[in-house]
């Protein structure tokens, strides 16, 4: 340690029980390091760590399918009781090869690989060693353009979450199921701004749903810019925000802003399917009738093709009456948006979300930026990871529901401490 309690290198190496080798063939070690925050590991992890894992792979420039020489990538390990990451560095061959050698494969490890490239964090995934040691993460980079001609909307998604009847409010969260269907991650203008999300215009607290690692996003009027990189793919925004309503009925303004394949209206029903319904001025609504995500049904509505700066006008009528009654809200929200991005009908159960506590609004400074609680998010995951191990070691989850919700908490937990050391998004 030297004075201010700093990991030297000698200490640090051993710690993370790895050998970092360049693919060149010299036999030289290089090793580099950093540091995030965090307290120095416990001996008996550290007696623990050392191993016979390996995780190499390619880096490979998705723009020009050349591969990416003589770039420095990254190995994050995340153990399941610690939010942080414990971080070290390889550079690449010419040929954009790596490897890591000594990596620990303990249970309860999971680790990833990254690389930043003009600016853009692009990472491997998570990467388990523990059953199969040696694993092969290949990592894509793309060149860059600020132009967003290539952005188009596979699907959007307005879910009625809630209604409160004393204050004449509905509660809707909108899904942006975005696709950069270029060869170029979209990056920030010369303002700083990447993609455009259009609310309607008589839309209040307006806030970024679970999961939103989009930058520190700013609203001005109807209009919500994001301001990290959008990468070749898929990606889901999503937003909630407060619609006034009088009588039975709510007003929406929607606006295409981008090429729209559909969008989608999902409406809570009942036992028998009744419930508030969908209504257009001059748009041809499509009925698609029931769907069920997970325990609850919904009755879809729907509208398809359309063009940049297409104007939907739709009312959500058949609500309780406003201003009688009992406030009355569903909380199931972050389920449907976890089933709507992946396409499944297979979702977490609500008892862990809340207690993720994904179902929580995320508060919104209307301008000039979104100011998020990163700190609070990470204590709530850290919270939500020690439940949750608590919960399988008793016995009350099965193991496919702990794997898949460990991984989600640890990618969440990733998503944190890399914007917190001002990295962005980092899938």
């Amino acid at each position: 340690m030297d004075e201010e309690g700093a990991v030297s290198s000698e200490e640090y190496i051993p710690r993370m029980g790895l050998v970092v080798d360049s693919p060149d063939g010299d036999g030289r070690r290089r090793p580099r390091h950093r540091r995030h925050q965090r307290p120095p590991v416990p001996a008996q992890t550290r007696a623990q760590e050392t191993g016979n894992g390996e995780i190499s792979g390619v880096v490979t420039n998705g723009t020009t399918d050349e591969p990416v020489g003589n770039v420095t990538v990254t190995l994050s390990r995340f153990e399941s009781q610690s939010p942080e990451s414990i971080d070290i560095t390889v550079e690449a061959d010419s040929e954009g090869r790596y490897r890591f050698a000594g990596v620990d494969t303990s249970d309860g490890l999971v680790y990833a690989t990254s690389v930043n490239y003009s600016g853009v964090l692009y990472g491997s995934g998570m990467i388990q060693v523990t059953d199969t040691p040696t694993a092969v993460a290949d990592i894509t980079v793309y060149e860059t353009t600020v132009s967003p001609s290539e952005i188009r909307l596979r699907d959007r998604v307005i879910l009625l979450n809630g209604t409160d009847q004393a204050a004449g409010e509905v509660s809707l969260t909108d899904i942006f199921n975005v696709e950069n269907t270029g060869d170029r991650s979209l990056v920030p203008d010369m303002r700083g701004r990447t993609l455009r999300l259009h609310v309607p215009d008589n839309a209040t607290t307006v806030s970024p749903r679970a999961g939103f690692d989009f930058g520190t996003p700013s609203v001005e009027g109807s209009s919500v810019y994001l301001t990290s990189p959008i990468r070749p793919g898929t990606s889901t925004p999503s937003l909630a925000y407060i619609i006034p309503y009088r009588g039975t009925g709510s007003d929406l303004r929607l606006t295409s802003l981008y090429p729209t394949d559909s969008m989608r209206f999902l409406i809570p029903a009942d036992e028998t399917g009744a419930g508030p319904s969908v209504r257009s001025n001059g748009a041809e609504l499509r009925d698609d009738g029931i769907m069920t995500i997970g325990d609850r049904d919904y009755h879809v509505w729907s509208l398809a093709d359309l063009g940049p700066g297409t104007v939907v006008d739709v009312e959500i009528a058949d609500l309780p009456q406003s201003a009688v009654g009992n406030r009355t809200l569903w909380t199931t929200e972050p389920i449907i948006i976890a089933g709507l991005a992946v396409g499944a009908a297979s979702v977490v159960t609500g008892t862990l979300v809340r207690r993720r506590g994904l179902h929580l609004p995320r508060p919104v400074v209307v301008t000039p930026a979104i100011e998020t609680s990163l700190e609070t998010r990470r204590a709530d995951l850290a919270e939500a990871l020690r439940v949750l191990e608590d919960d399988h070691t008793q016995g009350r989850i099965d193991d496919t529901t702990y794997a898949s919700e460990r991984r989600a908490i640890l990618q969440d937990l990733r998503g944190i401490s890399r914007a917190m050391r001002g990295l962005g998004e980092d899938d």
